[in-house]
């Protein structure tokens, strides 16, 4: 009987060793986390100072204009007709200006013309030319540069002058003439020059000539 009992005795200690073991292992495997509310503490404040939390706010950004408001305001301006050359500032020139500058080009270019001829350039003279010139004489534009290199360049010197020139506008189209000048070393002619010209871009081109 005493036995008995001092067995069945250890067992319960025994049992309860375990348990006891069990439990300490649960709590070392799986500790107990503190709650957010608990953990967090407040900051200090130091005497005087006060601290205050603000949520941070969000910023507002404009949105971009849509596509559609973009092109009602690409509508609403006005249009340029690209297709036609003009002067830069011609907008605020008055129509006897605009004639004076194309008097002034027509000018230059007949100048440049005469005095290619007079240095034999070819390549500056037949620049004056548009590509719309038609020659007299029924002849090709090729073959009226042919005549002309073969004729300006067979001449070791030649003068060309233009005097008492005159200038007619027609809107794109114009009309000199003048008293021409022309000598070399066995001839020397006076005789009147009429040249059509063209406007072309930003310049003039003659498109056609005649001699009297």
């Amino acid at each position: 009987m005493f036995l008995k009992s001092n067995s069945t005795q250890k067992l319960r200690w025994l049992a309860l060793t375990l348990v006891g073991v069990v439990g300490l292992a649960i709590l070392v495997m799986h500790p107990k986390e503190p709650k957010l509310d608990e953990a967090w503490q407040s900051p200090i404040e130091p005497p005087g100072v006060t601290i205050v939390s603000q949520e941070p706010q969000a910023v507002v950004v404009p949105a971009a204009a849509s596509t559609s408001e973009a092109q009602r305001q690409e509508q609403s301006l006005p249009s340029v007709d690209k297709s036609k050359p003009t002067l830069a500032g011609a907008s605020h020139l008055t129509p006897a200006a605009v004639s004076a500058i194309d008097h002034a080009q027509i000018r230059k270019v007949l100048e440049r013309w005469s005095l290619a001829w007079s240095t034999r350039n070819m390549d500056a003279y037949f620049d004056q030319y548009a590509v719309s010139f038609v020659p007299a004489g029924g002849l090709s534009r090729s073959a009226w540069e042919r005549v002309r290199r073969q004729r300006i360049l067979s001449k070791s010197q030649i003068t060309h002058e233009m005097r008492d020139l005159q200038i007619t506008l027609e809107g794109d189209k114009a009309t000199a003439n003048f008293e021409q000048l022309y000598a070399t070393e066995q001839t020397r002619l006076v005789s009147p020059k009429t040249l059509r010209l063209q406007r072309e871009g930003l310049s003039w081109r003659i498109i056609s000539e005649s001699s009297n």
